[in-house]
């Protein structure tokens, strides 16, 4: 009965050498019952620092990059992701003066359509394609009793994701395309250009149910030519060399979540847009006027 308890006494200072260090050497002075006391303790609290560990990993909010099991912050958690987003657009137009003819466009908005393509490295760099398509005819005033826009948008870029606080940026920049086209029945005038776009968009969690506030900004340069088709009483004469400066803005709120092995976005946001050319705008060359839109945005994005 001695050998036996000796025996259990030297494992459990064998243990408690293993699992506190050298200090634990000086526990050959305590008795058994103090030992089995401290031992105890030492799973105890190790058994706390596992789970706290697991809640770390797991984290408590929304994972809105495509990064499950991960930091919901995509620069940090090493998941690689393809996604595909699409928005459609619900804009009215606006222009910046009334040369149009009174009461120009009203109240009547058109419905455009936007698709994006993409990819996350896992560690903040990735690569998209943006594109936006609005064909409508818009009812004017007496001047113009009809006026048809019919515009495409194509962007190509790298985008940089990091994190600032509680805020997740995206910035982007690379090339757009732009074509403007504008009708009035008898000439359609058109503006082709290319240039660069940079963004930059910002989300911020609220709670941990997955809602998040967004706001992005774009700005594009685009560099190309005006050309004119008809009897030539409307809008500018072929024009070389033109600029075209286009801003762009979203915001509103989104909602993430998991879905198998993906991620699901959905996002409402208020959109506007300003084109602005010198050569549109001139009462002389062109019709008076830069051109604007603004309207609710509706979009989904799927992550894998």
């Amino acid at each position: 009965m001695k050998i036996t308890k000796l025996l259990a006494t030297g494992l459990a200072t064998v243990a408690a050498i293993l699992l506190v260090g050298p200090g634990a050497i000086q526990a050959q002075d305590l008795s058994y019952a103090d030992l089995a006391a401290r031992l105890t303790a030492l799973e105890s609290q190790l058994q706390t620092q596992q789970t706290d560990f697991a809640s770390y990993n797991t984290g408590g909010g929304p994972e809105q990059f495509g990064c499950k099991d991960c930091s919901k912050t995509v620069c940090n958690c090493g998941c690689p992701a393809w996604y595909a987003g699409y928005e459609v657009t619900v804009l009215r137009p606006y222009v910046s003066d009334a040369s149009l003819g009174p009461g120009v466009f009203g109240d009547d908005y058109g419905v455009g359509h936007r698709v994006v393509l993409g990819y996350d490295n896992g560690a903040g760099l990735g690569a998209r394609l943006r594109y936006w398509t609005y064909n409508h005819n818009h009812s004017t005033g007496a001047i113009i009793p009809q006026f048809h826009i019919d515009m495409d948008v194509l962007d190509g870029e790298v985008t940089l994701q990091e994190k600032m606080h509680n805020w997740d940026l995206l910035v982007s920049g690379g090339i757009r395309y732009a074509r403007a086209s504008f009708n009035n029945g008898l000439d359609k005038v058109y503006f082709e250009g290319i240039g660069p776009t940079v963004a930059l968009e910002a989300t911020r969690n609220i709670g941990s149910r997955g809602v998040y506030l967004i706001g992005n900004f774009r700005a594009s340069t685009l560099f190309g030519d005006i050309r004119s088709s008809g009897p030539g009483i409307f809008g500018p004469g072929p024009s070389d060399d033109e600029i075209t400066l286009v801003l762009e803005n979203q915001l509103g709120v989104g909602w993430s979540r998991e879905f198998g092995r993906g991620i699901m976005n959905i996002r409402g946001v208020w959109e506007s847009q300003f084109w602005m050319n010198d050569t549109f705008a001139d009462d002389a060359l062109g019709f008076g006027s830069n051109l604007g839109f603004s309207g609710p945005t509706a979009s989904i994005e799927f992550r894998l």
